[in-house]
């Protein structure tokens, strides 16, 4: 149902359109968010370190080092 919705709105909003631009996809949400909430990140080294470990928590990564990648 979620994907249903998902391509029904991104129809429905014209994102999809222009031949150089591909279709976003639901898990572009994903990046998104991770990418979002790094970047709300202040403070030191130790900071940055439990926000990954939580954000890596919120994203379902079996280790931290799979939620690195997005830095």
């Amino acid at each position: 149902m979620v994907n249903g919705t998902f391509h029904y709105l991104i129809a429905s909003s014209n994102l999809a359109s222009g031949a150089d631009r591909r279709p976003p996809r639901i898990h572009d949400l994903r990046h998104y968010f991770a990418l979002e909430a790094l970047k709300g990140c202040n403070g030191g080294r130790d900071a940055v370190a439990r926000h990954m470990l939580a954000l890596s928590t919120y994203l379902g990564h079996a280790h931290v080092a799979d939620t690195y990648w997005y830095l």
